[in-house]
């Protein structure tokens, strides 16, 4: 797509949205090691108390770092070839998720996204480098990065921004269909299911993850169609 003067370029603007849950033992391993400030607590029980409280609200975080989190679903769609379908990667096996991921977005293309420079794309470089597969070119370029946040504000302590649910509400667009904190809840008790030979109900909630995901990085690419207008 060629000769666009929306305000982002000439290069094809794809939406995209991750989705992530805890990478397991090994970062309650990493975490519950950790030095944790107990303040002035004298008692054995209720230091060890106050100790397992600090690690267990670092247990729950897990999901939201990516040095003990771990990507399950990455959705993208162009935002104006609508054509296009939305394509999802998912799954247990991270590695072929990002290798799949990294096979669409490896070339010239900007990349558009809800708390993208805060979150996304931070995340997405740092699990391809733990898996030591070669950062696609895309996440390397912080100019090529838009964030649907800086329609409304450059300021993130504005009060014009707001949450994903918050944007669609404001121009009339449908709901989103699921609290995205439940996500990592849900992966584990995917795993559970999976566990027990239950394949069937693993891959309902695999479909639920997986229509969210598609769900948010289609109504991020409805925003950006509205802020940037049609492709000249």
């Amino acid at each position: 797509m060629t000769g666009q003067s929306n305000g982002y370029g000439s290069l094809p603007l794809i939406s995209i949205d991750i989705e992530t849950a805890s990478e397991g033992e090994r970062a309650r391993r990493y975490t519950d090691s950790k030095t944790y400030k107990l303040g002035n607590v004298k008692d054995p029980e209720k230091k060890a108390k106050k100790l397992e409280e600090k690690q267990e609200a670092a247990r729950q975080t897990h999901a939201l770092h990516w040095f003990t989190g771990k990507v399950i679903s990455v959705a993208i769609t162009d935002v104006f070839e609508q054509a296009e379908p939305t394509r999802v990667f998912y799954g247990r096996n991270e590695k072929i998720v990002l290798t799949d991921l990294a096979e669409h977005i490896s070339r010239d293309i900007k990349l558009i996204g809800k708390s993208n420079v805060t979150f996304d794309i931070g995340f997405l470089v740092g699990r391809y480098m733990h898996h030591s597969i070669p950062v696609p070119r895309a996440l390397k370029h912080w100019n090529q990065i838009l964030d649907v946040d800086k329609f409304f504000s450059p300021s993130q302590s504005s009060s014009q921004r707001g949450s994903l649910s918050d944007y669609l509400h404001g121009i009339n667009w449908e709901s989103k269909p699921l609290d995205g904190a439940s996500v990592p809840g849900m992966y584990n008790e995917i795993l559970a299911l999976e566990s027990m030979g239950k394949h069937n109900e693993a891959e309902k909630l695999w479909n639920t993850i997986k229509d969210y995901n598609a769900f948010d990085a289609e109504a991020v690419a409805e925003l950006a169609r509205r802020y940037y207008g049609s492709p000249i």
